[in-house]
């Protein structure tokens, strides 16, 4: 029997390494659980000047929260049973340092980093079209965001209006999305197949003031 024990005891040891081992590979992978979960509801960027949706899931109990780059408010209105957050970045932040921190007792818990970007620019269209037009005096330019998550809106604040007449460039400004009794005179002058630019175009929105893309279009 001391034989037998002798020879068995190397293969018991080597089983109980092993069994410590995998005991203390399992508490170290739980150690590095994330405690918490940031979830953005849409899209994996936040939008400057948009409500961007953020659910937090935390295996740990917090009491406050911040953000680094504007405001983070309770999300009255989400369908999810975690804690909802809206986040409004202020500023763009391209370097992914917009951090969302959560606390208890004013320690620091947990924290996440995003950018903050733009949203994408509204297409601009006269007469319900947005590069070549049925030319319409009497009508206005629109900002139209399509294909986008959120729902945004933009205003077009000014434009430039450019014509040529008798190899002459002309160019009249309008301060809102309509047309000037002075732009709306020299576009009485123009006959088929003459073409309006319309440029320089100011939008305002999430962001702040940005310039949209010009268009062209073509009397008819």
């Amino acid at each position: 029997m001391k034989n037998n024990y002798s020879i068995l005891s190397p293969y018991f040891k080597s089983i109980g390494i092993i069994f410590i081992l995998l005991i203390f590979s399992f508490i170290t992978t739980i150690g590095q659980i994330p405690q918490t979960d940031f979830r953005l509801q849409k899209l994996n960027n936040l939008y400057v000047g948009v409500d961007n949706p953020l659910d937090i899931v935390s295996m740990n109990e917090f009491d406050s929260i911040s953000f680094s780059n504007g405001t983070i408010i309770p999300n009255k209105f989400s369908p999810t049973k975690s804690m909802s957050f809206l986040i409004t970045p202020d500023k763009v932040d391209n370097s992914g340092e917009s951090k969302v921190t959560i606390y208890l007792n004013g320690n620091p818990l947990d924290e996440m980093n995003y950018r903050s970007i733009l949203t994408p620019l509204p297409k601009v269209q006269f007469a319900r079209k947005s590069n070549r037009a049925t030319f319409c005096v009497e009508c206005n330019l629109e900002a139209v965001m399509k294909d986008f998550d959120y729902d945004v809106h933009f205003e077009i604040i000014s434009f430039d209006l450019v014509v040529i007449i008798n190899g002459e460039q002309i160019m009249l400004t309008s301060n809102s999305n309509k047309l000037t009794h002075q732009q709306k005179a020299i576009l009485y002058q123009l006959t088929t197949g003459d073409t309006v630019f319309l440029e320089n175009i100011k939008v305002t929105g999430p962001g702040g003031i940005r310039s949209a893309e010009p268009i062209k279009v073509v009397v008819q």
